[in-house]
Parts: C-alpha cells; sequence; structure tokens
C-alpha cells in the first residue's frame, strides 16, 4: 500500500472567481486518483461551494476539510494579509460562518472584505490557521524587511490558535518566496512554529495554467501579451502529486508530514 506523503491544505475553486479555475468536482475526482485520503478547500471570504464539495468527497472517498482564505484587518482596519483557517469540528465551522457574515455585512462601504484581528480569538480552539506563504501577514512583512513586525504578528496568532498555528512554505517559483522561506524557516526554529508545505493550488493540471492566466485577465481587465501587467501566479500551482511535492520538500519532511497531522485534526460533519 502506498504510503501517504501529502494533502493538499491550500486550495482555491472556481467560487474563488478570478483567481481559480479548479471545479469542485474534478477536484474530489482527482485528489481520489492520486490516492490522497484527504483534501482541503479554502477559497476566497467564502464557503459557498462548501456543500458541493462535501458531497463531491463522500462520493469519492474522500475526507473534505473545510476552510477558507480570508483577508485580516489590523487594530487601524487596514488590511493585514490573508490567513487560511480550517474547521476542526462543526464549532469551527459555525464560527467561520459567523465571521464571513460579519464581514460581508457590518461595513456595506468597504471594498475588501475582511475580518478583524481581534475576532479571531473567539474561535481559536475550534480552528486551525496557516499563514499563507508570501500572502500571509507575515510573509508579507518579511519581503517588505520588517522582520521584527513579522515576529509580532507570529507571536499573536500564537496566542490566539495555541498549537494551531503555521506557517506555509511554498515552493512555486514566485516572486518572493525564496527571501521569505529563507527567513521564516529562522522564524519558525525560534518561535516553535510548525512548517506546513503547500502548493498555493489554482488550477488542477499544469497544462491549465494558460487557461487560468486568461481568465486572471479577463478577472483584471488585462491584456494576455502585456508585458507591464504584474504577474501573481506560476505554471507550478498545480494539483502536484504526492511523489512530486515529496521531492520537492525532501529537506523539510516536517512540512509534508503536518498535512497530513492537520488533516487528522480536523472532522466536520454536516446533515446534507
Amino acid at each position: 500500500m502506498t504510503k501517504i506523503a501529502f494533502l493538499h491544505l491550500d486550495v482555491h475553486t472556481e467560487y474563488s472567481l478570478g483567481d481559480s479555475i479548479v471545479r469542485v468536482k474534478e477536484l474530489a475526482e482527482t485528489a481520489k486518483s492520486m490516492l490522497m485520503p484527504a483534501v482541503a478547500m479554502t477559497d476566497l471570504s467564502n464557503l459557498y461551494g462548501g456543500i458541493k464539495f462535501i458531497r463531491a468527497c463522500v462520493d469519492h472517498g474522500v475526507k473534505p476539510l473545510l476552510g477558507v482564505d480570508i483577508e485580516v484587518m489590523d487594530e487601524n482596519g487596514m488590511p493585514q494579509g490573508r490567513l487560511i483557517l480550517l474547521c476542526r469540528n462543526n464549532t469551527g465551522y459555525q464560527h467561520v460562518c459567523e465571521l464571513l457574515t460579519n464581514a460581508y455585512t457590518l461595513d456595506a462601504d468597504s471594498e475588501t472584505v475582511a475580518i478583524g484581528f481581534s475576532e479571531l480569538s473567539r474561535g481559536g480552539g475550534n480552528l486551525i490557521a496557516i499563514s499563507p506563504s508570501i500572502d500571509g501577514a507575515i510573509g508579507k512583512l518579511i519581503c517588505s524587511g520588517k522582520l521584527d513586525q513579522a515576529e509580532t504578528i507570529a507571536d499573536q496568532y500564537c496566542r490566539k490558535f495555541p498549537d494551531a498555528f503555521y506557517l506555509e512554505i511554498t515552493r512555486t517559483n514566485r516572486r518572493g518566496e525564496g527571501e521569505y522561506e529563507s527567513k521564516v524557516l529562522h522564524l519558525a526554529s525560534e518561535r516553535k512554529i510548525p512548517l506546513v508545505a503547500g502548493n498555493a493550488v489554482r488550477f488542477l493540471n499544469r497544462d491549465d495554467f494558460t487557461g487560468h492566466d486568461i481568465r486572471v485577465c479577463i478577472d483584471e481587465g488585462n491584456v494576455l501579451q502585456d508585458p507591464r501587467r504584474i504577474r501573481r501566479y506560476s505554471d507550478q500551482q498545480y494539483f502536484k502529486n504526492q511523489s512530486e511535492m515529496a521531492a520537492l520538500f525532501d529537506d523539510v519532511p516536517s512540512a509534508l508530514e503536518n498535512t497530513l497531522e492537520i488533516a487528522k485534526r480536523c472532522n466536520v460533519f454536516l446533515e446534507m
């Protein structure tokens, strides 16, 4: 029997408009074909595909891990960076639903769907938090050379999510990843924060990158061939199999193992 080496915990689907082209049913099918017993759905600021995702995973014998990738605001109401929240149980799922509802309804004038940093504490014991590589607050601060502030944010997240906060590392050839990783490995070791490997999945197959790039351009109103447009994605952000991810992170095996441990800790059971 093939030993499980890795599970994807950072996956956006078609419900992250303009960001991903992963279809929910195909996601479950792909996870099964790659012998992955579980897979996460962590769309941008929504759980709209949650029920469809659960049903698709159940149909294919894959454990669904429900989560969300949300923008967090600092104490001054300014965007701080993104944070992945995975539901550990039904209470955690309900808390995420409340956070999202408040984010969409309490500040109707805001152009950014975000949650306040102080709101995270209430559901901390029922959630697992992952700072998503260069897209998270810690990653952005590190890439901006503000290491002291990054350490402060990391300490705050550790307190809000005791034994349930992880730092993601990705190796997708996106700008800033190298600088981020060199600093975050030291931060993780110094603060004893566990690492988790990810691939920031936005399409299923490598050949889908061009289609994804077109979708992004349409959403942003850009022209595909424009050399001036900002390229935030790479052709490496596909649903890599376990062997590919194991080879990519063979120097940090704990980051691979932690994907399995997190999956074991997430158990949401919804009655349809």
